[in-house]
């Protein structure tokens, strides 16, 4: 596998387990988790998201390895 193609291998899946962390994340959201009115941080706060913070956490954390 070529630099180039494994490089993009490893963007893609650090995107799309950034996206399924963030949905896990606002499921678990108290209230519902609204794009317009709440920050995405609060997504992974355990004050804000007690349920669901580990979910946006454990995957913006795995992402940046990945990356």
């Amino acid at each position: 596998m070529s630099a180039c193609r494994h490089a993009v291998t490893l963007y893609t899946a650090s995107l799309l387990l950034m996206v399924l962390g963030s949905v896990l994340a606002a499921r678990r959201f108290p209230g519902g988790f609204d794009i317009a009115y709440t920050v995405m941080s609060a997504l992974a706060s355990r004050k804000h998201n007690p349920e669901g913070g580990m979910w946006f956490s454990g995957a913006l954390a795995v992402a940046m390895i990945l990356l």
